[in-house]
This record gives structure tokens, C-alpha cells and sequence, in this order.
């Protein structure tokens, strides 16, 4: 019942001053190694064992990081993910990652934006209990809606079931 209700949701909802991005996810990260470093780190919080990243150099330049960690529901994307700041030391009331057998290296929720410091345009796909997600956030459009005092809505690809 509740993966029924999860589907049906229509919007993710991202609200930020666009200054925290501008300042933490571009200034920071606007080489290569630090952010693929953090969306490393991202996964193994996420518990992965195994972490493949493809670099593609043609047309498109595109960078790919695939996992096997625990993905995100669509809540956990809204209340987790996309929000900015979010200290999961704190939240979770642990240093430990779900398993309990990890320490998690993330602890400030601005890694994630690790990503625009590279690229304008960023797609996440995530499988959680058989429920795939694909969402695409696009730098200028965040940052236009920022300035506007909006809330920012990631543009929702796909959402499905894949049992």
C-alpha cells in the first residue's frame, strides 16, 4: 500500500538559497577528483561493496556512477537527498551506517552538491525495494528559481516498478 501511495507523488521539492550552492557546490568542487571523491563517499554511506564509474568523452561528456548500495524511496529522496544542509550524524542519532558496520564518512548533506561544481545538468537514478526513481535537477533552472524565492522541483524522469 505504502510503494502504491509512493508512486503516485508527482513532485520532488529541492528549497535552498542558491548562495549555499554557488558557494559549497561550485567553488568547492570544480575539478574532477574532489567530486568524484564525494559521489564515491555517497556511496559507500549508501553501504555499497561495489562503486563502477564510466567516463565518457565524446559527443556528450558524461560521467556515471553506479552502485550496489541501498538507494533511496521517493520520501528519502524529498526529506534525505534533496535536502540541503542536512546533517545525518544528527538526524539518525548515529556515526554508523544503517548496517552499523560502517562509519559514514558524510556529515554536513552539502557533498551532493559536489556535482554542479562539474556540470549543469545532473540525472540520479535510484532503485529502493523495487522502486525505481530518475530524476534530472538543472543548474540554471535551480538557481533561477533561488533567486525568486521558489522552490526548486526537480524534473521527475521515470518512476517505476521493477520487481
Amino acid at each position: 500500500m505504502e510503494d502504491q501511495l509512493e508512486i503516485e507523488k508527482d513532485e520532488l521539492r529541492m528549497e535552498f538559497d542558491p548562495n549555499t550552492i554557488e558557494h559549497l557546490g561550485i567553488q568547492m568542487y570544480s575539478t574532477l577528483p574532489p567530486v568524484i571523491a564525494e559521489l564515491i563517499a555517497n556511496s559507500y554511506d549508501a553501504e555499497a561493496t561495489q562503486v563502477y564509474i564510466y567516463l565518457e568523452d565524446e559527443n556528450e561528456k558524461q560521467i556515471t556512477i553506479a552502485d550496489n548500495g541501498h538507494g533511496m524511496s521517493f520520501s528519502e529522496i524529498n526529506e534525505n537527498f534533496l535536502k540541503i544542509g542536512r546533517n545525518r550524524r544528527e538526524v539518525e542519532r548515529s556515526q554508523k551506517s544503517r548496517n552499523g558496520k560502517r562509519l559514514v564518512i558524510g556529515k554536513k548533506g552539502i557533498g551532493k552538491l559536489s556535482f554542479f561544481g562539474i556540470s549543469s545538468l545532473i540525472e540520479v537514478e535510484t532503485v529502493k525495494d523495487g522502486l525505481y526513481n530518475k530524476f534530472r535537477m538543472d543548474w540554471i533552472k535551480l538557481k533561477e528559481e533561488g533567486k525568486e524565492g521558489k522552490t526548486y522541483k526537480p524534473e521527475i524522469i521515470e518512476k517505476k516498478y521493477c520487481r
